[in-house]
């Protein structure tokens, strides 16, 4: 399996996940009984806020790549903000200190993203806070106290950022920690980057977990994350939480469900029927899948009747060119990834 498949399998997957898990409607289920499920969906499976936010989060990387940025955070920043302007705030309003007269790049000019699907108040907020302050959040100088998940389940792109999982981690750390101020907040976002870092490298999902395991511990504020980890890993002889809503839980329960199944589809229908914060979980456990099994894994016809599948594709493409290739140059690139 190419790396190619496998970074097309990690955002496509995410967005069916987030498509089950935001649109479909389930029965009632007994936590981690997977497949029991009714799907009722609107035609075409519309992906929400997590997939949108990790479309921008990769627009931001490969800007930085672009503009050969050592530190590709103010690009995810500045990433945000556009998405901000996206979910009906006024570009004037969203971009702060970014001094420019409109926004730019390849996907303020999609339109199917200009939706409003039901994105998460902690973030919404935080970006709002560095438009109107200039405050950005950081582990050492958090935003707020928000474990929400919002952080975890947009930063997979991440993953692609660097040949170091050590860098992968706190780039993700980072990148969670502009909206989410608590240590399980961002340290659960590293904790998934470096395990799809691990993936996307053919490694089973229980070597990926138990190495990212490493890199989390030598943070401080680790505990809780690291505890669901644990859980994951030990499937019933250590049972998870009878809900998934936090950021800690969410990656466990998004591990768990992978682990329990043998492709990708059981592994996000698994996920989507858990309870909780449906979207996030199976948006995580799809790109665990997707980087574990790669695109052509998922089946066919829910990747040709996913809306706007196109830009998703195109994204992955981008984001492989950017980082898994040498010397890749595009002569629309400028355009579409200005170095700004």
């Amino acid at each position: 399996m190419t790396l190619a498949n496998r970074v097309q399998g990690l955002m496509i997957g995410g967005a069916v996940g987030d498509a089950f898990g935001s649109q479909a409607i389930f029965d009632e289920v007994q936590p981690g009984n997977a497949l029991h499920f009714v799907i009722d969906f609107q035609e075409p499976p519309r992906f929400a806020d997590n997939t949108q936010l990790s479309l921008f989060t990769a627009e931001g990387l490969i800007r930085a790549r672009q503009a050969g940025a050592v530190d590709p955070i103010p690009f995810v920043q500045h990433a945000y903000q556009r998405w901000l302007h996206t979910q009906g705030v006024p570009w004037e309003q969203a971009r702060g200190s970014f001094d420019l007269p409109a926004p730019d790049g390849l996907l303020v000019h999609q339109r199917d993203l200009f939706t409003h699907r039901a994105p998460g108040d902690t973030c919404v907020n935080s970006l709002l806070t560095f438009a109107n302050t200039g405050n950005t959040g950081t582990p050492q100088q958090p935003i707020n106290n928000s474990k929400g998940s919002g952080g975890v389940m947009r930063v997979a792109p991440v993953a692609l950022w660097s040949a170091e999982p050590d860098q992968v981690f706190t780039v993700a750390a980072r990148a969670a920690a502009l909206t989410h101020g608590h240590p399980s907040g961002y340290l659960s976002a590293g904790t998934f980057a470096v395990i799809i870092w691990y993936l996307l490298r053919g490694h089973e999902l229980p070597d990926a977990v138990a190495k990212a395991r490493g890199h989390l511990t030598s943070w401080p504020g680790h505990e809780e994350q690291l505890v669901q980890l644990d859980r994951a890993l030990a499937l019933d002889k250590s049972p998870l939480p009878h809900g998934g809503f936090v950021a800690e839980e969410v990656l466990g329960i998004a591990i768990f469900s992978l682990l329990i199944a043998d492709d990708p589809l059981k592994a996000i229908l698994a996920a989507a029927n858990y309870p909780g914060d449906r979207g996030a979980i199976a948006s995580i456990a799809g790109n665990l899948a997707g980087a574990r099994y790669g695109v052509n894994a998922i089946p066919g016809d829910w990747r040709a009747r996913l809306g706007s599948a196109g830009i998703l594709t195109s994204v992955a493409r981008d984001l492989f060119r950017a980082f898994a290739t040498t010397g890749y140059r595009d002569p629309e690139w400028p355009e579409r990834y200005p170095s700004s």
